[in-house]
């Protein structure tokens, strides 16, 4: 504990120095009951959490106890369940969805590696090929170049022998 006197400051409590970390811990909690009030408490009833859930396609809204005892003629053939018995069905379809997704994903991932792995295969098949294309290319160039030269040696020659005679 701090040993040291603080007086306490002319404009009371107000006046000492605020920790900021206690603030955004008391503005948190106090925004989170808010929020928790907005979506708990019946409009209709403030003074009732919202307990029901009805069903109805036409409906679909969460209700509080006085609501459904008073509503009774608009819900009269509605099913109306707890609100924690509300998530059972759309939590198994979100399940499914979530399963059938990821089986989704999974054999795209498999595609993806089986195309890459194809696209590596064709890609060294062309480089292999025109490799070879390439050394044929210089062989020929080769053999063209030879033969241009051997013609112009056979030309000089012939020159030089049309010349000394």
């Amino acid at each position: 504990m701090c040993e040291e006197d603080h007086p306490i400051p002319s404009n009371g409590a107000s006046g000492f120095r605020q920790d900021f970390r206690m603030k955004a811990l008391t503005d948190k909690l106090k925004s989170s009951k808010e929020e928790k009030a907005e979506t708990e408490i019946c409009r209709r009833h403030p003074e009732f959490n919202l307990d029901y859930y009805c069903t109805d396609l036409r409906c679909e809204m969460a209700i509080c106890k006085i609501c459904k005892v008073c509503w009774t003629s608009e819900h009269q053939n509605h099913v109306v369940i707890p609100v924690g018995g509300n998530c059972g069905p759309g939590k198994s379809e979100l399940r499914t969805c979530k399963d059938l997704l990821s089986a989704n994903i999974k054999e795209i991932n498999t595609t993806k590696e089986t195309i890459a792995k194809s696209t590596d295969e064709v890609n060294g098949r062309v480089l292999r090929k025109f490799k070879k294309s390439h050394e044929i290319l210089d062989t020929f160039k080769d053999k063209f170049m030879k033969a241009i030269e051997q013609r112009r040696e056979k030309e000089m020659d012939k020159l030089e022998s049309e010349l000394a005679s």
